[in-house]
């Protein structure tokens, strides 16, 4: 049957608006689906906008969005914005861009940071990101100024000067500019070959045809005027490298303290005491404030502010605030090494004359913040009257492992093979600046050996190399390389030390051990598990003998304590291991010296336990006789844990230490070290065991020698090897060095653990 042809027309009319109606409703699908999902703007990261300073008007978007908003590259579109934390909106008119596949990871939506200064420096730090209420065409045609004001904006970051060439190629091509806005000029100095960036601010426009507030700046048709350079607030390029959330904390704390501060309006300018260890991020914490505040950085060195003569000292400082004054509020002023402005190097005091002049300055100076920076252990020694001008006192944290972490994680941008939680366990105690040490160390290594990729070896390497150079640097002895492999048996030690320290450098407060005490006959292995403790979790190591701390002269001893601890401090996180313990703390009262030295070297050393608190510092002692130590010692939050390490009784126990202790011994095939365990009768320390080694070595030397001598064999031929001769006569020369006496002895001793 023939289809009409009114009806065959029909079907041709939709067939020919069909794409019409299908593309209206998508763009109106696309526009309340987007609306309902809502668009985030971010902000570009730092390594991808440092260098595009032409982009300060320009939104870049991904294909998606402008399919969905129908926008086209490099047009002028009105964009309605409002941040996630306020009610407030913000109507820009921007250049549309499509970005790069590169961005796309990052987000849909992206400006740089001069571009959000510009929109949204008084509503919130640079952390927020601010969503899309709406685009739409330009109602009505932005027109070219006739002419404009400019000012360079005061900034310690570079030097006044003539920049109208530079300015005239920057408006070379048309720019969206509004009141107030800051743009960026680059200038090339040919003579340092450097290149600095300029800021300059908008201060006003011809007004006389200008409807939205946004004109079209062309160096063609608009006649710019510069202005006396002003103060304002000044777009600060944030850090490069990560900061650490510890770090990120302070700094948006000290945030709100100066917005807080600045909303009272009183006369006296906010003054922060801002300390921490050294190397643990303070002027990096510091610069990344002054980046979210957009303030100028004044960093002043008291070093430099010292002097013998208070006249001179109080010359220098004033200079510094005056050239603080120059940019006003907007500037964040910082004095780091406070604690020696002043300082009387004899006295050790400090000066009252200076201080008085810093009081006058501070109350002078119309900054936005001033921070003092010191060491956390200078705290104790600074002056009354100094802190006293502190308005707050803010310490910076120690980098927990998760943070740690993540500094590898963003660091690490190279391909690689790390193991990353492992060496963050491993850099427990490391600030900020030893992890950028490492890291770089690490990448040195894997340039030096060739590799591919980084991988966690090299950071091993890099790590261990940091605490030999430290061990250096504080007079510490380095950790022999021993390993559990070394310690033969003592199974249960092991597990108890580990744990110990485990809980003591990573568990919490309420699971942290102070100390153990690991006791037992001569030769057991004590020193040997203390060490090999040490290597395997990475930590510094103090190995200290009771005796070598004694002193004829009266506050000796104690001092020598003292600077025991001092250390292992400065070494942290880090294992003290106190040998022959006894003879350092004996039990108060019966030490029988008319002097009390030992009462005192045991007071001293109980206080020095009690101050440890949460500092990344284990205590190992290990003693012959327990039974002399003062029982004060035994009380818990010092040495919690007592621990017995005894010899081998059983062939078992004895076996796993002879294979320990001849792990580099060449034997004969037929040598049995299980039947060799069996015939070591009676109990035997590892010490014994090694003694049975060490002779059996002997015997086949001499045994080599006489062949050697006689012309059955020469040098050359294959190593020594050691028979089942040489092990049986070892046996009949080396004895048990405890005596079944002294053995029920230490059996008796059970009770201290």
């Amino acid at each position: 049957m023939e289809m009409p042809l009114s009806q065959r027309e029909n079907i041709i009319k939709y067939i020919r608006i069909a794409p019409f109606v299908i593309f209206y409703f998508r763009i109106s699908i696309s526009r309340n689906s987007m609306n309902r999902r809502r668009t985030i703007v971010r902000v570009l990261p730092y390594s991808l906008s440092a260098n595009d300073f032409d982009a300060d008007r320009v939104i870049w978007i991904s294909n998606r969005i402008a399919f969905a908003y129908s926008l086209k590259s490099s047009s002028i579109y009105r964009f309605l914005f409002r941040s996630p934390t306020s009610d407030e909106h913000i109507e820009r008119y921007l250049y549309v861009r499509i970005a790069s596949q590169k961005l796309n990871h990052f987000g849909e939506a992206f400006i740089t940071r001069l571009c959000y200064f510009n929109m949204f420096s008084n509503l919130s730090p640079i952390r927020d990101n601010f969503i899309v209420e709406g685009v739409s065409n330009v109602d009505a045609p932005i027109i070219t100024a006739e002419y404009a004001h400019i000012a360079m904006l005061k900034s310690p970051l570079y030097i006044e000067s003539d920049l109208s060439v530079q300015i005239r190629q920057y408006f070379s091509t048309s720019r969206l500019m509004s009141v107030g806005d800051v743009f960026a000029v680059e200038n090339i100095r040919q003579m340092i070959d450097d290149r600095e960036v300029v800021f300059f601010k908008v201060i006003s426009i011809d007004r006389r045809a200008g409807i939205t507030g946004t004109f079209l700046i062309d160096a063609t048709q608009s006649a710019l005027y510069q202005v006396s350079s002003i103060c304002a607030s000044v777009p600060y390029m944030p850090p490069k490298c990560f900061i650490p959330e510890p770090l990120r904390k302070v700094a948006h704390r000290l945030y709100s303290l100066i917005n807080a501060h600045t909303s009272i309006y009183t006369d006296r300018t906010l003054s922060v005491l801002l300390s921490g260890i050294p190397g643990s991020g303070r002027k990096l914490l510091l610069t990344y404030l002054a980046s979210i505040a957009y303030l100028n950085i004044i960093d002043v060195d008291c070093l430099e502010l010292w002097s013998e003569v208070a006249g001179t000292s109080e010359a220098k400082i004033k200079a510094a605030f005056h050239r603080a004054a120059t940019y006003e509020q907007f500037c964040l002023v910082i004095f780091s090494n406070i604690d020696v402005i002043g300082l009387d190097p004899i006295t050790g005091e400090v000066d009252c004359r200076v201080c008085a002049c810093v009081e006058r300055c501070i109350h002078e100076c119309h900054a936005c913040a001033i921070v003092f920076t010191c060491d956390r252990r200078c705290i104790p020694t600074l002056s009354a009257s100094l802190r006293s001008l502190f308005l707050y006192e803010i310490d910076v944290a120690n980098l927990e492992e998760q943070d740690r972490a993540e500094v590898f994680i963003n660091e690490l941008s190279t391909p690689n093979d790390v193991d990353i939680q492992s060496v963050a366990r491993h850099t427990s105690g490391f600030v900020l600046a030893e992890l950028h040490t490492v890291i770089a160390d690490a990448l040195y290594r894997k340039h030096a050996t060739n590799s591919a990729i980084l991988l966690t070896e090299h950071i091993e390497w890099a790590i261990d190399l940091r605490n030999q150079s430290f061990v250096d640097s504080i007079g510490a002895p380095r950790i022999p390389n021993i390993t559990w492999d070394d310690v033969g048996g003592l199974t249960d030690v092991k597990a108890i030390i580990c744990e110990s320290l485990e809980m003591s450098l990573r568990g919490g407060k309420g699971l942290k051990r102070s100390g153990v005490i690991l006791y037992g006959p001569p030769g057991c292995g004590k020193t040997l598990t203390a060490k090999a403790v040490a290597n395997e979790f990475k930590v510094t190591f103090l190995s200290v003998k009771g005796p070598e701390l004694l002193n004829k002269y009266v506050g000796q001893s104690e001092c020598n304590v003292r600077k025991v601890f001092e250390r292992a401090k400065l070494a942290s996180p880090c294992v003290v291991f106190f040998d022959e313990l006894d003879s350092l703390a004996p039990n108060r009262g019966r030490s029988g010296d008319s002097a009390g030295v030992a009462d005192r070297i045991v007071s001293q050393l109980l206080s020095e336990l009690d101050s440890l608190g949460d500092s990344k510092i284990f205590v190992l002692g290990a003693t012959n006789r327990p039974d002399l130590l003062d029982p004060s010692l035994l009380m818990p939050g010092r040495f919690d844990k007592i621990i017995r390490v005894d010899g081998g009784v059983d062939a078992e126990t004895k076996e796993r230490v002879l294979r320990a202790v001849s792990r580099n011994v060449n034997f004969a095939t037929d040598v049995d070290l299980a039947n060799i365990a069996r015939q070591c009768s009676g109990w035997m320390s590892g010490a014994d065991l090694y003694a049975i080694i060490s002779r059996a070595t002997m015997h086949a030397i001499r045994a080599r020698v006489e062949q050697i001598e006689s012309g059955i064999s020469s040098l050359e031929e294959c190593p020594i090897v050691i028979t089942n001769v040489d092990l049986s006569a070892a046996l009949n020369e080396v004895s048990s060095s405890l005596s079944c006496a002294e053995f029920a002895i230490y059996n008796s001793m059970d009770t201290f653990a």
